[in-house]
């Protein structure tokens, strides 16, 4: 084993050749102010081929990348990690070098690396990468590697590249090139949106090359509230789709259909020897009556809770789960794990469910399609009586009658024999997630003191159950006040209700005694209490416009908060009049009233929408400006004359 990786390392250290750098004069830091480097080269060449020794497909995928650091922060372009995946791929050249502004060359192979464990998210993994530290890497240094890696197993190996980043770009390329009787099939996005991208196409002998080329890009503007730039980066996708293999055609599969059932004999776990957790199925349901929702249900809560979230991903354990008897005798898997022992279970009682896949997201989903296959979650669809239902037995907090916000409004492939067609889950709306917060106040020693009394509901509770899990008893309150954004107030002796992961969808409820100090100083000749001071800011200050990317937030929502502060009539206050503020996404209101020894002040803000295009973002800044101007008009309490 010690000779077989010396001899690897040997091979992948060997010469190689870069082209020499431009004579001109190198790019300057003014000339590209605000950025920390510029890719001067950034080239992706694909090759499908046939190994000529075994006829298998094989796939080399040459990476190029030349790098100008421009300030301090840039350096991080100098950590080259190529990763690879052992049992399906193989690091087969790697070559790199730094040249410093007074043109000193330093080189570097493989060996100068370490070859580690990518376990990422998973508990294990197979999934390695080599990471080179490159140096120098001062500002005014040239970055530039290149490094092959082969695949065999066109299953796993999905090739795009980005023709825009973070950083500025001289020069993108994407080349593939395969035999002229095979089939490469390629897609163009910009914003997650096909647009038209033509490419250079030539054939020599028996190749056929295509190229994609952009010069002089700018960089992808950083802007808060927006998608990951990898979601709207411009980037080409190929995929080989037709092909010969040892003398005999192959294909991949040519639609969303074909490619259900291809993932469905992929994910099939082994066959179940363990009847554990099928006896165990029946004996839960065994005191239900014979309806297939509630046992569903009862044994959705058994799995999300009792079996804890692990991966363990070697080989095809990206995506084939573990024999459900092993996931219940460890009490541990990952989603497809879990996905696939509820199945198990569920078919034991007399039911009917099938895997789907589907990208778990953050505010922004992405198109599922053939070529990014955009995946990286696995739940179940159950067949039930009055229709399917998705359930993610993953998901800790969420309730069997919903999905968490991650899941909601996104593509979602079902996996069958036969293959079956893209859905869409739905999106919540703004009543089913949100708080509704109350406030009884009174003044004493200088502050307000009284009762809290809050609840959360849809995505708002599953986030603060998240929260609630993740600390002590004893700091649940630091928790509450920042969920409920309550800052400055101290909370005392609370109570909540409802933090346990839940059967079905209940509400979080919260009560408390509270003090916010200091609101109320005795010797005060004028008191102000505005919306912020007690609840604080229900929507984000933005910065001006202009702007070019989506405005992202978490969720619709509805929020209402309510105090009430008791005033006798020894004050004097003056009411201002209500505010309405509407758009056609939105609304927000504000009003004031005064009866019975009390002054109330209610707020309530609805948002119908949570993602905007950057053409919107104007107006969405103005309606959130005026909000908070809102939130921030006091009104003025004074101590009547005696």
């Amino acid at each position: 084993m010690c000779f077989r990786f010396a001899l690897v390392a040997f091979v992948l250290a060997g010469c190689a050749h870069f082209d020499p750098l431009p004579t001109n004069a190198r790019p300057t830091a003014e000339q590209y102010p605000g950025a920390k480097s510029l890719i001067l080269d950034d080239e992706l060449e694909v090759r499908f081929g046939n190994d000529p020794v075994t006829g298998r497909l094989v796939i080399d995928e040459t990476v190029h990348v030349r790098v100008l650091v421009l300030r301090p922060g840039g350096e991080r372009v100098a950590k080259v990690s190529v990763a690879y995946k052992p049992m399906f791929s193989s690091v087969t050249a790697f070559h790199a070098r730094t040249i410093t502004a007074e043109g000193k060359e330093r080189r570097f192979a493989v060996s100068d690396g370490v070859d580690h464990s990518l376990a990422g998210a998973a508990f294990f993994s197979d999934d390695r990468a080599i990471d080179v530290q490159l140096a120098p890497d001062a500002p005014g240094t040239v970055i530039e590697y290149r490094y092959t890696r082969r695949h065999h197993d066109w299953r796993l190996a999905i090739f795009s590249q980005r023709f825009d980043g973070v950083e500025p770009e001289q020069h993108v390329r994407l080349t593939v090139i395969a035999p002229t009787a095979w089939h490469i099939e390629a897609t163009a996005r910009r914003q997650g949106l096909p647009f038209e991208f033509v490419p250079t196409v030539s054939t020599a002998g028996r190749l056929t090359t295509s190229v994609w080329e952009r010069r002089d890009v700018p960089a992808q503007p950083i802007e808060p509230f927006a998608p990951e730039p990898r979601q709207l980066a411009t980037l080409v996708a190929v995929r080989l789709e037709h092909w010969t293999e040892r003398g005999r055609d192959a294909r991949a599969p040519g639609d969303l259909r074909g490619l259900s059932a291809r993932l469905y004999s992929l994910t099939r776990a082994p066959a179940l020897a363990d009847e554990a957790p099928l006896e165990l199925a029946r004996s839960l349901v065994r005191d239900l009556p014979p309806d297939p929702s509630a046992r569903a249900r009862r044994l959705y809560a058994w799995v999300r809770d009792q079996i804890s979230y692990c991966a363990i991903e070697i080989g095809l354990g990206d995506w084939q789960p573990h024999a459900a008897g092993d996931v219940f005798r460890h009490r541990y898997g990952d989603c497809k794990d879990k996905a696939n022992l509820l199945r198990e279970m569920f078919a034991a009682v007399g039911g009917a469910s099938d895997l789907v896949v589907l990208w778990a997201h953050h505010g922004f989903p992405e198109p599922f399609d053939l070529f990014t296959r955009r995946a990286n979650h696995v739940i179940l669809e159950l067949h039930l009586a009055d229709g399917d239902r998705l359930v993610d037995p993953t998901a800790e907090v969420t309730p069997f009658d919903a999905l968490p916000i991650s899941d909601q409004d996104a593509d979602y492939l079902p996996l069958t024999p036969t293959g079956a067609g893209l859905g869409h889950t739905a999106a919540s709306l703004a009543d089913d997630n949100g708080d509704d917060i109350e406030l009884d106040l009174a003044a004493r020693d200088g502050d307000l003191v009284g009762e809290l009394r809050a609840s959360s509901r849809g995505a708002r509770a599953d986030q603060l159950r998240a929260g609630l899990r993740s600390v002590r008893r004893d700091d649940q309150d630091k928790a509450i006040r920042q969920f409920l954004t309550l800052e400055g107030w101290h909370l005392e002796s609370w109570r909540v209700d409802g933090a346990a992961a839940p059967e079905m969808a209940t509400p979080v409820r919260v009560a408390s005694t509270v003090r916010l100090p200091g609101a109320w100083p005795a010797t005060a000749s004028v008191y102000l209490l505005s919306a912020a001071k007690l609840f604080d800011s229900v929507v984000p200050s933005l910065p001006s416009p202009p702007r070019e990317q989506p405005l992202v937030l978490p969720y619709r929502e509805r929020m209402v908060a309510r105090a009430h502060v008791a005033v006798d009539d020894s004050f004097t206050v003056a009411l201002p009049p209500p505010i309405s503020i509407r758009r056609p996404y939105g609304r927000y209101t504000l009003s004031w009233q005064r009866s019975n020894g009390k002054l109330t002040v209610t707020r309530d803000f609805t948002l119908e929408e949570h993602i905007f295009a950057a053409s919107a973002y104007a107006d969405v800044k103005a309606f959130f400006d005026e909000i908070l101007a809102a939130d921030a008009h006091a009104l003025t309490i004074q101590p009547s004359q005696r």
